[in-house]
């Protein structure tokens, strides 16, 4: 599993809540001796700070992004060092479809609209495909990038329609 992909789990969460807790116990304990040393309280402090700043960013959800294909290419840097959730539109390129064969497991390219720069990006998807997707369909992929350059897209993560002509 990619790693922009993973959550922390409800473990660590509580480890690093539990020491934030100890940390302020521990201060407030010290603050009351008569040998208190300011530098041990504000060394506390701050470790209680970093506790509480590390509970506060793993419990925020991910950001999600709406971007065209080449943007996701020009930028795919960026993206993928963030925790960013991915809509991206595009339309599937012809003949790139191919299914894994006894699984519902796919892998496509999706490519830029016309009227935009022209960019192409891989992706993968487990799941049952939606009856509009196809060779030329318009759709909004919804998933994250991984190391390897590939959009993963989340299960149910598709929504397409055709265009008639």
């Amino acid at each position: 599993m990619d790693a922009a992909r993973t959550q922390v789990p409800i473990g660590v969460v509580a480890a690093w809540a539990l020491a934030g807790v100890i940390g302020a116990g521990v201060l407030f304990a010290t603050m009351r001796r008569q040998d208190f040393s300011p530098r041990i309280g504000g060394s506390l402090l701050i470790v209680g700070a970093v506790a509480g700043a590390l509970l506060w960013s793993a419990l925020q959800p991910p950001k999600r992004l709406f971007k065209q294909v080449h943007e996701v290419v020009a930028e795919r840097d960026a993206i993928r060092g963030h925790r960013h959730e991915l809509q991206v539109h595009g339309v599937v390129v012809p003949g790139s479809v191919v299914k894994r064969i006894g699984r519902d497991e796919y892998r496509f390219q999706i490519q830029s609209r016309p009227g935009r720069p022209h960019a192409v990006l891989e992706a993968r998807y487990i799941g049952l495909l939606p009856d509009a997707f196809g060779p030329g369909a318009e759709i909004v992929a919804r998933g994250t990038l991984t190391s390897d350059g590939w959009l993963e897209v989340l299960p149910d993560g598709i929504m397409a329609r055709r265009w008639r002509d």
